[in-house]
C-alpha cells in the first residue's frame, strides 16, 4: 500500500521532530558531562569548589536552573564551610 501525499508529510515531520530532539541532545551532552566532572570536583576540593561557585553566583544561569542546582550549592557550602559568600537565597 502506497502513502498518500499526507501521510508522507506527517511522516517527514515526525522524522524532522525527532532529529530535532536529537540535535538538541547532543548540543546539551558535553555540558552535562562538564557539569557532573565539575560537580564531582567540587565535592573533593574546597579551591574549586569556591571557584565554581564564585563562577555561580556572577548570576549568569537562568533563575530556573538556579533553583535546580540549589540543593548542590547548599551541599558544597556546608561541605567546606563557604557560607561567608552571599546566599544562595539572595538569587532566589
Amino acid at each position: 500500500m502506497t502513502e498518500t501525499p499526507d501521510e508522507k508529510i506527517a511522516r517527514l515531520e515526525k522524522r524532522i521532530e525527532r532529529l530535532k530532539a536529537s540535535m538538541l541532545s547532543n548540543a546539551s551532552r558535553p555540558r552535562i558531562i562538564t557539569g557532573a566532572v565539575a560537580m564531582d570536583e567540587a565535592r573533593r576540593n574546597r579551591d574549586f569548589a569556591a571557584t565554581l561557585l564564585a563562577a555561580m553566583d556572577r548570576g549568569q544561569d537562568r533563575m530556573v536552573d538556579r533553583k535546580t542546582i540549589t540543593p548542590f550549592i547548599e551541599e558544597v557550602t556546608e561541605l567546606w564551610g563557604l557560607q561567608d559568600r552571599p546566599s544562595i537565597a539572595e538569587f532566589a
